[in-house]
């Protein structure tokens, strides 16, 4: 537990010098843990693939397909909260949503420099502010041209925009 700890550390709160991946852009402080991701890339292409039907991203398991599918172009959300209307579609962000949406402390921690956003999440204020650059947005709708920062929300702004799916 400590290493998996040790390795998050060093791979999730980089600060000073830095090894950049070459192929997915991701940074690791120390060069080992870089050539050890890197294997990662060439392991992806000496498995079996799974591409999405529906879109261009393909999968290295048949589990992470059915559930990009499931979330993506099917609109599943298996997890109802209790304290409102609110469906999520996974464990995780339904605990996130409780936590954030629905705190025991009321207090709003977390603000953002350029609006009123407020929030407990310090990760749902990190992705807001990442909205308000628009160099951060490289999935462009082929419809209408809206930028999008993941390729997930250009899926799911193409589905329910343009093809009125829900």
């Amino acid at each position: 537990m400590k290493k998996h700890m040790e390795n998050h550390m060093m791979t999730q709160h980089v600060t000073g010098e830095t090894y950049q991946c070459g192929t997915c852009g991701s940074n690791f402080a120390d060069k080992k843990l870089l050539q050890k991701h890197e294997g990662t890339h060439l392991e992806k292409f000496a498995h079996d693939m799974f591409p999405c039907h529906l879109c261009p991203l393909t999968f290295v398991r048949r589990q992470g397909l059915q559930q990009h599918v499931g979330v993506a172009h099917e609109n599943q959300r298996n997890h109802p909260c209790p304290l409102c209307d609110h469906r999520l579609t996974t464990s995780t962000d339904l605990k996130r949503h409780v936590a954030t949406i629905h705190p025991t402390n009321t207090d709003f921690v977390h603000s953002c420099g350029k609006c009123e956003y407020q929030t407990n999440s310090k990760r749902y204020l990190a992705q807001h502010v990442k909205r308000h650059g628009i160099e951060n947005r490289r999935h462009e709708c082929y419809f209408c041209g809206k930028k999008f920062i993941r390729f997930a929300h250009l899926v799911s702004h193409s589905c329910r925009v343009h093809t009125l799916e829900k």
